[in-house]
């Protein structure tokens, strides 16, 4: 979005003037305020529009049970902010959507089940495909790649038992956001995940060059 790109610039040309810095490390600030801004307006937007829906505790559950698995094992990065806006908007709307309307209908044996599954699922993609890296920022470090699979895989003994927790004191609701906040960051680890999002990223760009073009 250009309106974050142009606080984003604005932002890091005056800290560096403040500090006396050179272009480098406007570059580094630059990026910084993006991601800073960036994060504000898309948790704000997502705050207002659940809502509005009436799916605030929901989204806000799996958003922190992705966010939360998604910092450890990493995942798919979109290209442009816009297009991370977009998708995650759309995703994390529709599974509070699913955590609300559905979750009545399962009771706890059901949800129980649901994240012994995940867990193993769980599990497996993050021993085999953890940490996930992008070509923008690859991890190449083989120490850091065993640790965040270390980290990736321990995560998982600490979810189960605040799933369990959970369902323990019946928050059901809690308990199905975690599976769903799980299941989404699992996908965007896998192959699947990279050419599901790739493909949504492509079709951005082809219809970016036909308006160029028009």
């Amino acid at each position: 979005m250009r309106f974050i790109k142009k606080w984003s610039y604005g932002c890091a040309f005056s800290l560096a003037r403040q500090l006396n810095e050179n272009h480098e490390k406007r570059g580094v600030y630059y990026y910084a305020f993006q991601i800073i801004i960036g994060s504000a307006v898309k948790a704000a937007a997502m705050a207002l529009i659940s809502l509005l829906l009436g799916i605030f505790k929901e989204t806000v559950a799996v958003m922190a049970f992705f966010i939360s698995l998604r910092v450890i094992a990493g995942g798919f990065h979109m290209d442009t902010y816009g297009k991370c806006f977009a998708a995650s908007t759309a995703i994390f709307l529709l599974s509070g959507a699913l955590v609300k309307y559905v979750g009545p209908y399962l009771g706890t044996v059901q949800i129980a089940i649901l994240a012994a599954a995940v867990f193993f699922l769980g599990l497996g993609a993050v021993i085999k495909w953890a940490p996930a890296d992008t070509p923008n920022k690859p991890i190449t470090k083989l120490e850091q790649i065993k640790r965040l699979k270390k980290m990736s895989a321990g995560y998982f003994l600490v979810w189960l038992a605040a799933i369990a927790a959970l369902l323990a004191f019946d928050f059901r609701m809690y308990a199905l956001a975690g599976c769903v906040g799980v299941l989404l960051s699992i996908f965007i680890i896998s192959p699947a995940g990279y050419r599901f999002f790739g493909a949504i990223g492509e079709a951005g760009n082809m219809r970016k060059r036909r308006k160029t073009a028009n």
